[in-house]
């Protein structure tokens, strides 16, 4: 990694700082990026390759600099200083950002990197043979950074760059080797060997966050390739990040797809991860290995080999007990002709992991493809790996090749890294499985592996949708109802749209309907060309919608006031998803939310009295109990708490409605014992006034 670094220039002016006062400089506007705002004593520094002279002061837009080392050159280590570039400005100046070993003050008052401008393009830093960004001196930590709104570039890397030059210069977009509480957003790193990477090889990286960037195309002719590699962080956030195509490229002879290159690479021994939101996309073997576990939510992964790897924790390190839940898997790919096509591939996970209400759905015929396949066997013992204490509900598999697989050398009731002990299988739903719905040669024992409530429906034989015991002999469901699930059902479910994949989903935005197209779409977003429709809470609201009624958020098939509770107690807030209330895939639980699950309330319009005292009692509020109206009579929702919402739920208003549908949607959500009432301040039992 040696590479030449930006050498100091003395400040040819003087700047005054202005007094420092202290306070909370870092918040989220309300489309959610993140806003800095400038200290008393901040000292910012405008640099434009195009306007720029070095002879400037650079202390204003009007006199900017024209070079990163320059103004580089007038920043002060340990203060909230600002080095902004002009955005649409090209930096073609040998080594991107170069050596990075400045801090800012605090959590609060970072030194940001950013841009200015009114143009929509990102500043681009043509990185060339250089790295674009490196934090690597063990003397000087960069701490408090924030890096927002830059493009990094391997220009010479890219084979449709009249820059290309075809030589492996295996240089990084990002690599922090000492520093913590980095913040990168909106960022776009393109091409190089890894576009970023994250790991203490110099000092401590803790707490790191990456949200909304598009991280794609990184490929290596001559060494292993990643998207991201992350080792040995503590506290690491991904969030609504664009991961596409890493670790190989098909117009490159020598940069074909290895199983050792992904998009996403976190080794074991990270700590405090959340996986949140992301697209995972085209990559050389796996969209995300998550060896040191955490909490994989609300993200689409799209035509990987592999889609996730979950746990492999090295003893003796151990992570806590995480969660993969409401994401959606769709397609895989093979790995330069060897067949894959898992959607998780869980590799010793933690004990008390949950893996709960993730849709797979698509074509996927590859031949070894398993929607999940419990892999165990990575570690050198444990009683705290395995597959202990687990929870695996509420998945949806639909037309996947395959869809459970239960390697032979599981051991239930064992203490090593292949037993199984409360491995809790239920209310899953396998359907139109063309290959076994569930393959399980380790020996069975419903003491430690109970199965309950699974709904099973394949495309051949029944007699031949399982298979059990070492020989992998044929099982049927008559044998696998009586022996494994005895509260399971044989049923074809029947849904509203259940073949919808992102391809449909662009479009029905009005786009060509392809995953290509799609993935294009995504890759352009941007703090100035944000869609909320190219986000995962959007599409995966798309696909849920084809398979669930809007308000079955814990998709157990029906509307029922488990669902009403959690919308409640989510309701106003942002960052949401459909397994919370967020049904139209907006990011937040709105009035819209709630009329989509009163539409479709399933029983309580003949529900028992006591259904609706249940209900009461859960958000402390009496079931014949009454609140003054709301001031404003005219106002169509006001929510001042989420443990309020039944008693200052609003629909209609105050006033009397004329409306025959507003009605109906209103009786939907009353008992029997109450006919036709509209819905009001109070919520319950209310006569009309």
């Amino acid at each position: 990694m040696n590479q030449r670094k930006a050498r100091p220039r003395a400040s040819l002016f003087t700047l005054e700082s202005l007094e420092y006062r202290r306070h909370l400089s870092v918040s989220r506007d309300s489309s959610g990026w993140t806003v800095v705002d400038p200290s008393a004593d901040t000292r910012i520094i405008y640099i434009s390759s195009s306007l720029g002279n070095d002879s400037n002061s650079g202390t204003s837009a009007d006199s900017p600099l024209k070079t990163i080392a320059a103004g580089k050159a007038l920043l002060r280590n340990g203060m909230p200083d600002w080095l902004l570039l002009k955005r649409g400005d090209v930096f073609d100046q040998g080594e991107g950002l170069g050596g990075w070993g400045f801090s800012g003050r605090s959590t609060n008052e970072p030194m940001l990197i950013s841009s200015y401008g009114p143009a929509a393009a990102r500043p681009m830093l043509k990185a060339g043979i250089y790295n674009g960004i490196y934090a690597s001196k063990p003397d000087s930590p960069a701490n408090h950074v924030a890096i927002i709104g830059l493009d990094f570039y391997a220009n010479k890397a890219d084979p449709n760059s009249p820059d290309y030059d075809g030589i492996a210069h295996d240089n990084v977009g990002l690599s922090w080797y000492n520093g913590s509480d980095l913040l990168i957003e909106d960022s776009r790193f393109r091409f190089f060997y890894t576009n970023i990477i994250l790991s203490p090889y110099s000092g401590a990286v803790n707490n790191i966050t990456l949200r909304r960037n598009i991280v794609a195309d990184s490929y290596s002719t001559d060494s292993h390739s990643q998207g991201a590699f992350i080792s040995g962080v503590n506290g690491i956030t991904l969030e609504g990040n664009v991961f596409d195509h890493n670790g190989w490229n098909a117009s490159i002879a020598t940069a074909e797809p290895t199983i050792f290159n992904h998009n996403v690479y976190m080794v074991a021994n990270n700590t405090g991860v959340v996986v949140r939101g992301n697209i995972f996309a085209n990559a050389s073997s796996h969209g995300l290995q998550a060896r040191s576990g955490g909490d994989i939510i609300g993200n689409v992964f799209l035509n990987n080999p592999i889609n996730l790897l979950y746990g492999r924790p090295v003893l003796p390190v151990t992570v806590p007990a995480g969660t993969i839940s409401g994401n959606y898997f769709s397609g895989s790919r093979d790995i330069n002709g060897m067949a894959r096509g898992s959607g998780i591939d869980l590799a010793s996970p933690q004990g008390g992991t949950s893996i709960t209400n993730n849709i797979f759905s698509g074509a996927n015929t590859q031949g070894t493809a398993f929607a999940i396949q419990f892999s165990g066997g990575w570690n050198t013992g444990g009683s705290d790996l395995g597959f202990n204490n687990m929870i695996v509900a509420n998945n949806l598999i639909y037309k996947w090749n395959n869809g459970f697989y239960f390697p032979p050398g599981l051991l239930p009731g064992g203490i090593t890294q292949n037993s199984i002990n409360g491995l809790v299988v239920k209310d899953n739903s396998f359907q139109q499985i063309p290959g076994h719905l569930v393959d399980h040669p380790n020996p069975y024992n419903s003491i430690y592996e109970p199965w309950s409530g699974n709904d099973y429906n394949g495309t051949g034989d029944p007699a031949s949708w399982f298979s059990m015991g070492s020989s992998y002999t044929t099982t049927s469901w008559s044998i696998w109802h009586a022996t494994v699930d005895p509260t399971g059902t044989a049923t074809k479910a029947t849904y509203a749209d259940p073949d919808r994949t992102m391809a449909t989903y662009n479009a029905s935005l009005g786009g060509t309907a392809s995953v290509n197209a799609f993935l294009a779409q995504a890759r352009l977003q941007s703090k100035t060309n944000w869609r909320p429709d190219y986000t995962t809470d959007a599409a995966i609201s798309y696909i849920k919608a084809g398979f669930f009624r809007a308000g079955d958020l814990n998709m157990d098939g029906s509307v029922t006031i488990a669902d009403f509770i959690t919308l409640a107690a989510h309701f106003g807030q942002s960052d949401q998803n459909w397994t919370t209330g967020d049904l139209n895939g907006d990011g937040t639980v709105t009035v819209s939310d709630m009329i989509d699950l009163a539409s479709n309330w399933g029983a309580v319009s003949r529900a028992a009295p006591n259904q609706i005292a249940m209900f009461a009692a859960a958000i402390s509020l009496d079931a014949n109990a009454s609140t003054s109206p709301q001031d404003d009579p005219d106002q169509s929702s006001i929510i001042s708490d989420s443990v309020d919402l039944a008693s200052n739920w609003d629909i209609l208003s105050t006033r009397e409605s004329n409306n025959l549908g507003e009605e109906i949607l209103a009786s939907k959500l009353l008992t029997a014992s109450t006919p036709k009432v509209i819905i009001r301040p109070v919520w319950f039992t209310y006569p009309r006034r």
